[in-house]
């Protein structure tokens, strides 16, 4: 009887090895040099940006390349780190099972799932691209600085929506800052030419005046920019109503902003505070 409890719990504790095994071996590896001791923001990480997913969770990237996704109900958090293709330059999170990356030198988009593993890449074979953003079909969209285009791209690189050059719209070598899609249409800000409005045909639609953003966030229809001291509000299906404007006197100091439902996630270089509406 007793040596066959002891088989019994050597079976156990092997079993048990095997599972840390295992466990160990799917650990994504964390990078503890992003995490700023002495802040004492909500969510402490040296940052260059940050977006907040389909369903609140924030994806901080850090100036190191590290990305931390912080889950909103639980508080857990998970990094990506891989610094082989140099600089992250698109981190769009519109789709909350799938994180976009974009690296520009390299002209390579990966995707990651929400664990932050990669699950699929591809390589455009073109270092002109200067911009990249999802799609709401699985798709991305991206922008050619020699053809001056925008191009709709499924993930083996056919072609489903060609844009006309840019200059038959009036524009002349823009660079694209930031570009993000929502409820069939695709908001472009570009460097001197404002915001440009295209629908999901990429047909180009209108412009809207840029006052120096340099950042954006989408929700549905809403356009908010955010300027060192409060947030501007357009509804880009009320085209010929005043944009609002709300001070927020907590984001004195930061960099930038982003909105989820009754919150302001404001982002500084020290990390990222959370304030309710």
């Amino acid at each position: 009887m007793y040596l066959r409890i002891m088989v019994i719990r050597k079976r156990y504790f092997f079993f048990l090895f095997i599972l840390a095994h295992l466990f160990a071996s799917c650990t994504i590896t964390r990078d503890p040099s992003v995490v700023v001791a002495n802040s004492s923001r909500k969510f402490p990480l040296d940052l260059r940006t940050a977006e907040i997913d389909g369903l609140g969770n924030v994806l901080a990237l850090s100036s190191k390349n590290t990305i931390t996704r912080y889950n909103r109900l639980n508080g857990i958090s998970v990094q990506y780190s891989d610094n082989r293709l140099g600089r992250i330059d698109v981190m769009d999170a519109r789709n909350p099972l799938e994180l976009l990356l974009f690296f520009k030198s390299y002209g390579i988009v990966r995707w990651l799932d929400n664990s932050l593993s990669v699950i699929e890449e591809v390589n455009l074979d073109n270092t002109n691209v200067g911009n990249v953003c999802s799609s709401n079909d699985g798709k991305f969209w991206m922008f050619d600085e020699n053809t001056q285009r925008i191009y709709k791209k499924d993930r083996k690189l056919t072609t489903l929506i060609e844009s006309n050059r840019m200059s038959d719209i009036g524009i002349q070598g823009m660079k694209i800052i930031k570009m993000r899609e929502s409820n069939n249409r695709l908001v472009v800000l570009t460097d001197i030419y404002g915001f440009l409005i295209f629908d999901n045909f990429g047909q180009f639609q209108r412009k809207i005046p840029n006052n120096g953003s340099t950042d954006f966030q989408l929700i549905d229809n809403l356009l908010v920019e955010f300027d060192g001291a409060g947030i501007k509000s357009t509804d880009l299906n009320q085209p010929f109503v005043q944009p609002t404007y709300e001070a927020i006197g907590q984001a004195s100091g930061a960099f930038g902003l982003r909105v989820w439902e009754q919150d302001y996630f404001i982002l500084f270089k020290d990390g990222i505070d959370v304030v309710s509406q």
